[in-house]
């Protein structure tokens, strides 16, 4: 069984179009998109926010795929802990961890922010590092109060790190590689 998601990709016009890929048996697509207005880096495995070329009605613009978490429809799989959203309105900041003071019921809420979603599930970031997978590090900017979440090769460093004015806060887990 094969799920499907999508890829950004340009049409050579300076336009943005969707294809479509498929997942692994059992897993889905993690994404990332920015959104200008909000300053907002908003990293999910949410596969209708990648169903609409460019720019979504809500600001938001499709820019990475990261890799591949477990499905969260699926009973979680030994060794990963689950991944979640949560969601600011008032600083309009998404935030994507698996802290695991930060996992609990859908509607939970927690210093300002809301937990509305279950990602999947990501391996432990207790353990070492299995095979054909990546990084996943949650970062922090205090000016922008703005989380951001990636498995971007580049912004893979130890906790503490500070770039671009984000601190490195943690190691989410291991996602498995494109």
């Amino acid at each position: 069984m094969v799920s499907n998601t999508a890829e950004r990709r340009s049409d050579g016009f300076g336009r943005l179009r969707i294809v479509l890929q498929n997942n692994p048996r059992g897993m889905l697509s993690l994404f990332s998109m920015w959104n200008p207005g909000r300053s907002d880096n908003h990293t999910t495995s949410n596969p209708v926010h990648a169903r609409v070329s460019g720019h979504r009605p809500d600001g938001y613009g499709l820019y990475r795929r990261h890799g591949y978490v477990f499905d969260p429809s699926l009973p979680q799989p030994a060794g990963t802990v689950p991944l979640v959203s949560w969601w600011s309105s008032s600083r309009q900041d998404n935030r994507l961890t698996s802290d695991p003071s930060h996992v609990g019921a859908i509607g939970s809420r927690r210093n300002g922010y809301t937990l509305y979603r279950l990602d999947g599930y990501v391996y432990s970031p207790d353990a070492a590092q299995p095979a054909n997978t990546v990084p996943l590090v949650s970062w922090w900017n205090a000016s922008r109060q703005e989380h951001f979440t990636t498995a971007d090769p580049r912004w893979i460093a130890p906790r503490g790190t500070v770039r671009e004015g984000y601190r490195a806060l943690r190691l989410e887990g291991y996602i498995a590689s494109l």
